[in-house]
């Protein structure tokens, strides 16, 4: 074969080697993956309402926002439990105090029974709630003598027997009365001071029959 005649042969050989390449470049498919995007969401409960169940509502939490989470949620328990625990303080009954029944209502009377809260007593105090009062205890029958030093506001003055029964009521006794001395008409075992006027309103009268253990 001559060698004019050997080129125009490999110069088809060599385009239709070229046209295949072309064609087999655009026919296959894009096989590279597409990236995910990266996702790091911290999803806090609202506090206000109640928080959605894992099994219903999936979250996705990064690593600092978890961190975040976990601390809140320590705080959020602690100061749950330090408000349950003041929630049962405050129902919790006064040691130092009793309920005394009287026909109209119940009176919450601070117990003295030292010699110190005896001589105390309301002294030095500006104000004491309506339902409230305080009672003192003796260990014997006796007739003590009550006089308003450092008082502040009027009081009724209820001598009561060893049976509870009330032996008689000193209305509205003013911190101006003092130096005089009250003493009971006969001998007592407890004396409540209570609001002036109170006794009235509590239906409180000799004869009356309070109920308190002590």
């Amino acid at each position: 074969m001559k060698l004019r005649q050997i080129i125009p042969l490999i110069s088809v050989v060599v385009i239709a080697a070229l046209v295949g390449l072309i064609v087999n470049f655009y026919s296959e498919p894009i096989n590279q993956p597409i990236p995910e995007p990266s996702i790091s969401i911290a999803v806090v409960p609202d506090h206000g309402s109640q928080a959605p169940s894992p099994e219903s509502s999936p979250s996705i939490i990064g690593h600092d926002e978890s961190s975040q989470l976990e601390a809140s949620s320590s705080e959020f328990q602690a100061l749950n439990a330090s408000l349950q625990s003041a929630d049962n303080a405050s129902s919790t009954p006064d040691p130092d105090s009793v309920q005394i029944t009287a026909p109209n209502g119940i009176i919450q009377a601070t117990i003295a029974t030292s010699s110190a809260a005896q001589n105390q007593g309301l002294g030095d105090r500006d104000s004491l709630p309506l339902s409230q009062g305080m009672i003192f205890v003796f260990s014997k029958k006796g007739s003590y003598g009550f006089w308003m030093r450092d008082m502040r506001f009027a009081l009724d003055i209820v001598w009561i027997g060893a049976d509870k029964k009330v032996i008689g009521v000193s209305p509205h006794v003013s911190p101006l009365s003092y130096p005089d001395l009250l003493l009971p008409p006969s001998p007592v075992l407890y004396v409540l001071e209570i609001n002036a006027g109170q006794a009235k309103r509590y239906g409180i009268i000799v004869g009356t029959k309070l109920d308190f253990n002590y």
